[in-house]
């Protein structure tokens, strides 16, 4: 393979004889990457034969030819057999023992007759084939039965001699790794999985009360054979075969089955990469579990690998150890409890990464179960009353109880009202994690939900700030249903709080939305511009079928009475000058179609000389349609509104000299009156009108 790996050699060939000899020795693997190795390295070439050629490489003298090559690597493999005899391996026959011969080893140990388990009519056909008439399996099941049976005729010691004899002979049939072959079908792994198994009851079922050291010697390299076929993706079924072996043995072994479980799950922790979910196949596929030292090993697991924060491979132990818990209490009801209980705690846990990540595992995949949520809601709300009975406590800690039951809430929206009224018992600081949270929580819930209509209309009493921070995030994302609407207009005619208006105003009928501006001008100038900004942002002409366009709202602005309603002017002129500040929404063409509107009316209302001087600062493009307008106003005898005459004119001296032709139709008393209110006017105007001459 080193060779292969070689690119100088590439031209000479020595690559193909790489391939061909790791092929005929059996390391399909090796010779599979020394192949891909090859092709990558002549791709190469090819690109580099396209390029100006250089000085021709010639062969090296000491090369070495194919057959070489080959009697190098059986050299090697010699080398291999030599190393397993020391070892005690000295009845490995090959890369891998076929079935036959595997069960063939077994059965000799045993001092059984092969011919014994074949018919006679299908012994000539076993010769001539050199295989087993009948399938392994069903030679494997007559020579178990013949085991056990012979068995109890031997001495302890011998059972003791052809027991170790056979495992060795198994062990050695499963090191596929020397040569990097797969068996072909399961069926081969399982004979030699049941064989293993058969083997091992046999030793603890005779040796374990007198030669206990002995046993657990045998236990201890089993466990360690089995660790070994897991790192190549292999050993599950040889574990199975072991443990339910054990298990069949009965309760006087239970101590044995969970010790040596125990110390499989913890080989396989330090063993296996954090990704490998070998662990979990096992814990749920084994007969039993022990509850409290799998829980416990599973705790250490999870908790100990989240406070190596940072590291990727610890993060990866504590999600395996997560989704381990999850299948447990899915498919092991003995343990479903005390494995979604060490759910729960982890979904408190101090460690952020690893609280969300219990947090998303139990509302996501453990709360929908129905079985499963009376346990999961107590835990959230037992861990939200800690809060209500405890003293000051830090944000970071409010957190870390509230956040399950935030998230339960995005999947059972009856859950809201128990939200509400846990923030009115609330201490300041859990009101403002709260506020905090609410948002993305509302977003995650939609508007439509009964639940959300039902809290709305009967919120508890000091929660209404938390509902508005709710129906403030639903209405950013999206347009509000009617019913939900109504329901929050109800609530405002119930307990006049003007704030609810302000998440509904974008969505609110046409007719209802002007019925309520006299309280809407009143409200903080930030409620406003949220309320605008939700109504127009997208489109000047509303959201929703139906409701106020930008230019009608900037109308009944200026429409407003504010004798009547008891509205400070001020609070009209706040309420335009917001509007020419968000030009975004009030662009000039929204403006125009306003004015023109508003110039029709009779009087004209009171801010409205204000609002085309703004307009005119606001956007000097539109100042052609604004003279046009001073034309109309000269039409309407504005100096007879005195507050709109002085506006008139201070319009009209912005927007020189434009305007001049329209002072020039003015009344003569009128011009000269205006003229001494506006002295300033007088001198270019003259000028004006001798240039015009």
């Amino acid at each position: 393979l080193s060779l292969a790996k070689f690119e100088a050699l590439l031209q000479f060939g020595v690559h193909d004889i790489c391939v061909y000899a790791l092929s005929l020795l059996g390391f399909d693997d090796a010779a599979n990457q020394a192949s891909k190795i090859s092709s990558r390295m002549m791709a190469v070439d090819s690109e580099d034969s396209r390029r100006p050629s250089k000085r021709q490489r010639s062969l090296p003298a000491d090369v070495l030819d194919q057959n070489a090559l080959i009697r190098k690597f059986t050299t090697i493999a010699n080398q291999i057999t030599t190393i397993l005899s020391k070892d005690g391996l000295h009845d490995f026959e090959g890369p891998v023992l076929s079935p036959e011969a595997t069960a063939d080893a077994v059965l000799a140990n045993f001092g059984l007759n092969l011919s014994d388990f074949i018919r006679a009519d299908e012994a000539e056909e076993a010769a001539d084939g050199g295989q087993y008439a009948r399938s392994s399996a069903e030679a494997l099941m007559d020579a178990n039965i013949a085991a056990i049976h012979h068995v109890n005729t031997l001495s302890k010691e011998d059972i003791k001699f052809m027991s170790l004899e056979s495992l060795k002979r198994i062990f050695a049939a499963n090191l596929s790794n020397l040569s990097g072959q797969q068996l072909d079908t399961e069926e081969e792994m399982s004979i030699q999985d049941q064989l293993l198994s058969r083997i091992v009851t046999i030793i603890l079922g005779n040796f374990w009360d007198r030669d206990r050291s002995y046993c657990e010697n045998v236990l201890n390299s089993l466990v360690n054979h089995i660790l070994d076929q897991m790192q190549r993706d292999r050993g599950h079924a040889t574990s199975m075969g072991l443990f339910y072996a054990i298990f069949a043995l009965g309760e006087s072994f239970r101590g044995v089955y969970n010790a040596l479980l125990l110390k499989l799950v913890k080989g396989m922790r330090k063993k296996l990469p954090s990704h490998d979910t070998a662990l979990c196949k096992l814990m749920l596929e084994v007969p039993i579990l022990p509850k409290n030292e799998i829980v416990a090993f599973l705790r250490d697991m999870i908790i100990m690998s989240s406070d190596k924060e940072g590291e990727e491979e610890a993060l990866e132990w504590a999600t395996l150890g997560l989704n381990t818990l999850r299948d447990l209490v899915f498919e092991r009801p003995s343990l479903r409890r005390a494995c979604l209980t060490l759910s729960l705690s982890c979904a408190m846990h101090k460690n952020q990464g690893l609280r969300a990540k219990a947090i998303k595992l139990v509302a996501n995949t453990l709360y929908p179960v129905a079985y499963l949520q009376g346990d999961i809601e107590k835990f959230a709300l037992q861990a939200l009353r800690q809060l209500t009975t405890a003293g000051d406590v830090s944000s970071g800690e409010v957190s870390r109880h509230m956040e399950l039951f935030f998230a339960l809430c995005t999947k059972k929206h009856d859950l809201l009202h128990e939200l509400l009224s846990m923030f009115v018992r609330a201490s300041t600081v859990q009101k403002q994690v709260m506020n905090q949270n609410v948002t993305s929580l509302a977003k995650l819930i939609p508007p439509t939900s009964p639940s959300v209509i039902v809290v709305v209309e009967s919120p508890p009493r000091g929660s209404e700030i938390l509902l508005l921070l709710m129906l403030h995030s639903m209405a950013e994302e999206q347009a509000l249903p009617k019913q939900l609407v109504k329901a929050v207009q109800a609530l405002y005619r119930k307990n006049g709080d003007a704030r609810f208006l302000v998440p509904i105003f974008a969505d609110m009928p046409k007719a209802d939305a002007v019925a309520i501006l006299p309280k809407f001008v009143e409200l903080p100038e930030t409620a406003r511009k949220t309320a605008l900004v939700n109504a127009f942002s997208k489109n000047p002409e509303g959201r929703s079928p139906g409701a106020l366009s930008a230019s009608e709202l900037f109308v009944r602005l200026h429409l407003i009475d504010e004798a009547k309603h008891g509205i400070a002017l001020k609070k009209l002129i706040d309420c335009t000058s917001l509007c020419f500040q968000m030009k975004e929404i009030f662009t000039p063409k929204v403006l125009s179609m306003a004015i023109q509107q508003l110039v029709q009316y009779t009087p004209l209302p009171k801010l409205f000389m204000r609002t085309v001087i703004q307009t005119s600062r606001v956007a000097p493009q539109l100042k052609g349609f604004i003279v046009n307008l001073l034309a109309r106003l000269v039409a309407k005898k504005i100096w007879e509104d005195v507050r709109q005459w002085q506006g008139f004119l201070m319009c009209a001296k912005s927007t020189a000299p434009n305007s001049y032709p329209v002072l020039l139709q003015l009344p003569t008393p009128h011009l000269q009156a205006g003229l001494q209110r506006m002295p300033d006017l007088k001198k270019p105007l003259v000028e004006f009108i001798q240039q015009d001459r």
